[in-house]
């Protein structure tokens, strides 16, 4: 008998400390387990930015033949029911319904994801406009008479500016393309022919006479001698696939948008403010703010806390 107590007692002893093991076991996993946060889901930077704010546009019913009021930035619109036409040229009469979005500030331009560039090159902007014109629900267009005009508001009218037309991309994105423009008087009336947008600069505002209509953006290229130089941008958490990440220079009135991580060519020793943003599908806002001066090869490591969209919205304001 004797050759057997050793091991009965070492099975009495493990039963007990296995007993003691589980009872340690229950308390700990009651008391003392922190739960695992799960890891936030972002949009997609690809999509287009989810809508903080209702757009600035002004809608307005054209009751008569005339079109002459002020929108809600300031944009002053002026022609006749006549100026326009279906898509497939029948003409129509009032009422027609006309569309008009304003964005003249860097806060309106990334909420509404539309930089200032062109084929990969910067811009100087005098600010973007989009009309859409609508007949029972039907797009309109501009005919080849039209004498249909915006005269779009400016402090100091810059004399080197010039019309672009803005190509929507899927996105939401557009790339401005340069019209076919010429340089006439204030007393212009009508278009030389259905090709030539017309364009007036007085002291404070520019007046187009567009050949379409959709997104119109007084702009001129950035035409300066600094070097150019790209900036690279890094993100730990969330990935720069989930990052929103723009540009502003503040001192030339450009906005562009950076894409998988690396800018487009940029000015050296010029100012800029970095703006990045993540949103995720519970529409929570991340970002990051950063003031800068542009140097060769910089490199910008994102890091982006959690905040409210008001607070956002605010440092939007301040740009």
């Amino acid at each position: 008998m004797k050759k057997y107590l050793l091991p009965i007692t070492s099975i009495f002893v493990s039963l007990a400390l296995l007993g003691c093991s589980k009872e340690r076991y229950d308390v700990l996993t009651k008391d003392d387990i922190i739960p695992v946060v799960e890891k936030q889901k972002f949009i997609a930077s690809s999509e287009k930015i989810p809508e903080f704010v209702s757009p600035t546009t002004t809608k307005k019913t054209i009751n008569n033949y005339d079109i002459d009021f002020q929108a809600a930035k300031g944009t002053v619109v002026r022609g006749s029911v006549y100026d326009f036409s279906l898509l497939d040229g029948q003409w129509v009469n009032y009422p027609i319904e006309l569309e008009i979005q304003e964005l003249y500030t860097p806060k309106d331009m990334i909420l509404n994801r539309k930089p200032t560039v062109s084929n990969g090159k910067m811009l100087v902007t005098g600010g973007e406009v989009n009309i859409i014109a609508t007949k029972d629900g039907k797009p309109l267009k501009l005919n080849a008479s039209s004498q249909f005009s915006i005269q779009v508001p400016a402090t100091n009218p810059d004399m080197q500016m010039s019309v672009f037309y803005g190509n929507q991309q899927a996105n939401g994105t557009v790339n401005w393309l340069l019209a076919d423009s010429i340089r006439v008087r204030e007393s212009f009336i009508g278009r030389r022919d259905s090709l030539t947008t017309g364009l007036v600069i007085d002291k404070s505002s520019y007046i187009v006479f567009p050949t379409q209509i959709g997104w119109i953006n007084c702009d001129r290229f950035l035409n300066d001698k600094a070097p150019r130089t790209h900036i690279t941008f890094t993100s730990e958490e969330p990935s720069l696939d989930a990052v929103y990440i723009f540009l502003y220079f503040d001192r030339i009135k450009s906005v562009i948008e950076v894409y998988d991580g690396k800018s487009l060519e940029v000015p050296v020793g010029e100012h800029a403010k970095v703006v990045c943003f993540a949103i995720t599908e519970g529409k929570e806002v991340y970002s990051y703010f950063q003031d800068l001066t542009v140097a060769e090869g910089q490199k910008v490591a994102v890091k982006l806390e959690k905040t409210t969209k008001e607070e956002f919205l605010k440092r939007l304001e301040g740009l």
